[in-house]
């Protein structure tokens, strides 16, 4: 954290004005793959796709932080996740919904 911490203070060094101010009010490092456990290898196999890093920061790291192992999953392309152009189709709901029937084993 002190870190990440020093690396931002310094971007923000040159561009604060006397009287400007900012302050780190949460932090979660970054969750390792929990993926021998054994509902998100049941996720991983019932997708069928090879499992990849999410690139922002979500509530896995919080999860992780109190020793929950935890995976981000859903429908609709992550790139596009909070911006004016994010969208799924029905096919994706469908699918997503699928997926979480098999791990929960209440058949899709």
């Amino acid at each position: 954290m002190e870190e990440a911490e020093s690396s931002v203070k310094e971007l923000l060094g040159a561009h604060l004005e006397p009287g400007d101010s900012w302050e780190l009010v949460e932090f979660a490092a970054g969750a390792p793959p929990a993926l021998s456990h054994p509902i998100l290898a049941g996720l991983v196999a019932a997708t069928g796709a090879a499992p990849a890093a999410k690139q922002g920061w979500t509530d896995v790291a919080s999860f992780w932080a109190h020793g929950i192992p935890a995976a981000n999953f859903g429908p609709g392309d992550p790139l596009l996740a909070h911006t004016p152009g994010e969208h799924v189709s029905t096919g994706q709901l469908e699918r997503a919904a699928t997926v979480l029937g098999t791990v929960l084993g209440t058949g899709g």
